[in-house]
């Protein structure tokens, strides 16, 4: 069987499935005269954090700050 052969049946496969957005840990404040830790989330980005967080914790998400915290070895 050649390589042309197979041509037909490869067009129609999809491609590889994009493995989902990798998460990172966020330490979540609420802005209060000073900052308040309130504890963390795991989310994609800084907007999907404050989202989380503020179902979490139960607070305004206007009033919440979210730090991405650091990972890995030797921090």
């Amino acid at each position: 069987m050649r390589a042309t052969d197979l041509r037909p049946i490869l067009s129609g496969m999809s491609r590889k499935p994009q493995p989902p957005p990798q998460t990172t840990s966020w330490a979540i404040y609420r802005a209060v005269h000073r900052a308040a830790w309130l504890g963390t989330v795991e989310a994609v980005d800084e907007a999907d954090a404050i989202e989380k967080a503020a179902e979490k914790f139960k607070e305004d998400p206007a009033k919440l700050i979210a730090v991405a915290t650091a990972v890995g070895e030797g921090l």
